[in-house]
């Protein structure tokens, strides 16, 4: 094959690929003439239309002080997301220590609920208000004196020897009672008495 015949080979194959795009081009020119006016449509009904609806409410200049705003607390952002981040650290931190505390106090104050502890308070709350309507703050004040000296009397009580205690007589308790022990002790039970024997005014 001659130069001039390779030649030609060539251009027929350039004109070949030529009319090929040309026709791509002329499919091309005719997808764009069928889809622009479908573009132009959804734009103008569609997103024109809610625009509008948008711009009803929010104008540029709102857009503009928004945006100067938001600049304006960078800074504090800045400092909000760091605080958020230390938060969520100290707490993955201290949630394998926290969780299980958690659970056992669940777990006890079902318990306390199971055996009524709670319906206990309950009453005795509402007996605590009886008792706060009956009698005044510098009564309650004596009354706890007088429980500091009754834990004093029982506190004695406990030195006593009950189970091994002996039988005395009418005439050996007679006896007993003249130790300095005994009359304090019935000292002790006279003041009794006689408190409670008093009315309250």
């Amino acid at each position: 094959m001659t130069n001039e015949e390779r030649i030609l080979e060539r251009l027929e194959s350039l004109e070949e690929k030529i009319s090929m795009m040309h026709s791509r081009a002329e499919t091309m020119q005719d997808l764009q003439e069928t889809i622009t006016p479908i573009v132009r449509d959804v734009m103008n009904n569609v997103m024109l239309k809610g625009f509008s609806d948008v711009q009803e409410r929010c104008e540029m200049q709102d857009l503009g002080a928004l945006s100067k705003r938001f600049l304006m607390s960078v800074r504090d952002l800045t400092w909000m997301l760091e605080s958020m981040e230390n938060i969520i650290e100290l707490w993955r931190t201290c949630e394998p220590m926290i969780k299980p505390t958690f659970l056992a106090s669940i777990e006890k104050f079902d318990e306390l609920e199971r055996n009524g502890v709670f319906a206990a308070l309950g009453a005795l709350s509402g007996s605590m208000g009886q008792i706060t309507q009956k009698y005044t703050p510098e009564e309650f004040g004596r009354m706890g004196t007088a429980l500091v000296n009754m834990a004093g009397l029982l506190e004695r009580l406990a030195d006593a020897d009950i189970q091994n205690a002996r039988s005395v007589s009418p005439i050996g308790m007679v006896g007993q009672l003249h130790s300095k022990e005994s009359k304090q002790a019935l000292g002790i039970m006279a003041e009794l008495l006689t408190a409670l024997g008093r009315q309250k005014s």
